[in-house]
């Protein structure tokens, strides 16, 4: 790949996404002297970063690399027509693979449809098993074999469901508070998880969230309660906020 063409793409798809180099440097977690080495081919950003960039950009992350003109991702070659293929070249029928993965037909037809959603659940739950029953990587199947980290990617997509398991709190509601910190703070949060302070920072938006969550469901049982069950409701929560076990002990999470 020649560092001239990928910095050329760098700075045009910049450009036409209406960005300037400070608001990639925000994005991306890094100062704006390294975005604008990018672009002028004297450094060039790791492949998850191109990933990123790919994304924030709108462009296909092969256009980034200089290693194609088409700007968009195409409409082929998805997880799907991955699914698709590799389940072909094995002679193996949709019903087969669906009992070796003990769903339904019908959803290996939509996963091959294109329908396969892509959030770090799903990719960590149904992903490897796919793989496993096709024979192949997961990397392969979500179009991330071309690059040598392609593991770490998905490494990276366990921590909001390593978090999850060690501390309590709901998954949905770790990968929310992610999703928050990604957006303020970029990419770079991954490489920092483990850093004293983002790991409070995110076990603080986290609890926000979940406590939000928490509410709204207290707040539908209540409405379906009359007057009577409310005020006995509100004494049993009381009751557990007495309880040492329930009690908070750290603030800061």
């Amino acid at each position: 790949m020649d560092a001239k063409n990928i910095a050329v793409s760098i700075r045009k798809s910049r450009l036409q996404a209406g960005l300037t180099q400070k608001d990639v440097a925000s994005a991306v977690g890094k100062g704006q002297t390294t975005i604008a080495s990018w672009e002028t081919g004297r450094s060039q950003p790791d492949a998850a970063t191109i990933i990123f960039l790919a994304a924030l950009f709108d462009v296909s992350s092969d256009y980034l690399l200089g290693i194609s003109d088409v700007t968009k991702p195409p409409d082929r070659d998805t997880t799907g027509d991955r699914i698709k293929a590799r389940r072909q070249q094995l002679g193996m029928s949709t019903e087969a693979l669906a009992r070796q993965l003990n769903m339904p037909t019908y959803v290996v037809q939509r996963y091959e449809a294109g329908e396969l959603d892509t959030s770090w659940e799903t990719i960590m739950e149904d992903i490897p098993p796919l793989a496993s029953a096709l024979q192949c990587s997961p990397e392969y199947l979500m179009g991330w074999e071309r690059f040598d980290n392609g593991q770490q990617s998905i490494d990276l997509l366990l921590i909001p469901i390593d978090i999850a398991d060690r501390t309590g709190f709901d998954r949905l509601a770790v990968n929310e508070a992610l999703e928050d910190m990604m957006e303020t703070e970029g990419i770079s949060i991954y490489r920092k998880m483990f850093d004293r302070d983002a790991h409070k920072s995110l076990m603080a938006r986290t609890r926000d969230i979940q406590t939000a969550k928490n509410l709204s469901n207290i707040r539908k049982s209540l409405e379906a309660l009359n007057i009577d069950g409310q005020k006995e409701a509100v004494k049993r929560i009381a009751e557990l906020a007495k309880i040492s076990q329930y009690q908070s002990t750290d603030k800061n999470e």
